[in-house]
């Protein structure tokens, strides 16, 4: 819902106490029109996170630059004073909504909520049994002979001879696999991991890729950790919180919906403005 609810934020006042004294502050004039500090600010505010990188000596200049050509182009615009109004009523609702989704979130989202919500997740799962392994893989079995020759020896540096020796697309990180579950790998890989011990090295184990040299580096019994976990559980308690309160407050309002005796149509025409 909150998606629905786009923020033409240019309207907004600035809520914060701590930019009230510089809020009224012209940074730009067009003409008579004053550009204020609060203008800025109050955009600035409510873009995506993705900006919150950007310095703020580039922000301000690109979000004042763009208040400057608005209101440049605002002489050539055939808006009328009703339409103005309408639209700064849907803003000003909008505003307000958004407001109140983000106090409802803020509210649903605690640690202590977070960490309710994780236990009883996890609580009853079964741990999943997990898998870390390495490999070398080999064309021809004459090669991959010879290099397990090599990987079974004592002082073997498997990551070395990996990154040496295999034609996958793993060698180059050692043969790494990283974690991985029953079912991951092509079956002759993953009955044969399944068999094996931590630390143990085996070959020659033959798929359709070819000839394997697999050392099995460590192995766990797997549950979702609370950081995998948090933004899902976070996502999760902002929409049922969300959903609770306009529940509530549907219960709650005197709503009446009109009966709709004209042709819906009107509501694409820019003749119902008069134009």
């Amino acid at each position: 819902m909150k998606k629905l609810l786009t923020i033409s934020a240019a309207i907004f006042v600035l809520g914060s106490a701590s930019y009230a004294q510089d809020a009224s502050t012209v940074v730009a004039k067009v003409g008579d029109t004053e550009i204020t500090l609060g203008h800025v600010a109050a955009l600035i505010q409510r873009l995506p996170e993705q900006y919150d990188a950007v310095p703020s000596e580039d922000l301000f200049t690109g979000v004042l630059d763009q208040f400057i050509q608005q209101e440049m182009l605002r002489a050539d615009s055939d808006l009328s004073d009703e339409e103005l109004q309408i639209f700064l009523q849907n803003e000003q609702r909008t505003a307000h909504a958004e407001n109140a989704l983000d106090r409802i979130a803020a509210m649903a989202i605690t640690n202590e909520k977070v960490l309710a919500a994780y236990d009883a997740r996890v609580e009853g799962i079964e741990p999943i049994p997990q898998y870390r392994a390495s490999h070398i893989l080999l064309e021809t079995e004459e090669a991959a002979n010879e290099v397990l020759a090599l990987a079974q020896k004592e002082d073997a540096d498997f990551a070395a001879l990996a990154r040496e020796h295999s034609t996958g697309p793993s060698g180059p990180n050692g043969g790494d696999l990283d974690w991985f579950g029953k079912g991951a790998m092509v079956p002759e890989f993953d009955a044969a991991v399944q068999d094996m011990e931590v630390g143990e090295v085996r070959g020659l184990v033959q798929t359709q890729f070819g000839f394997h040299i697999i050392k099995l580096d460590d192995a766990r019994d797997y549950v979702p950790s609370l950081d995998e976990l948090r933004a899902e559980i976070e996502e999760n308690l902002r929409t049922s919180a969300i959903e609770a309160r306009i529940g509530q407050l549907e219960n709650d309002a005197d709503v009446q919906r009109m009966d709709v005796d004209f042709n819906l149509d009107a509501i694409r025409d820019p003749a119902l403005f008069g134009k």
